[in-house]
């Protein structure tokens, strides 16, 4: 048992230095806009500039929010869903 304890301890410290070497590079490279999801970038990048412009997040900032029932079909001025 007492191998298998100095195995674990040493694969995790190999795991904690190779995750803070990325953690650390990372802050540095530029972001590659292109790869981000949509969710990605309003994380990111839209909803801290919107809490940065004054607004509030629990009342103001909504996602993913319906406001009908379903599809609606205009035809003219015939609207049905």
């Amino acid at each position: 048992m007492q191998g298998n304890d100095q195995c674990y301890r040493a694969k995790m410290r190999v795991f904690a230095f190779n995750f803070l070497k990325i953690l650390c590079y990372s802050r540095f490279l530029p972001m590659n806009k292109k790869n981000l999801s949509e969710a990605d970038i309003k994380e990111k990048f839209i909803t801290p500039a919107m809490i940065k412009a004054g607004w509030d997040e629990s009342t103001q900032i909504g996602r993913e929010i319906y406001f009908t029932d379903g599809r609606i079909y205009v035809k003219g001025k015939i609207i049905t869903r």
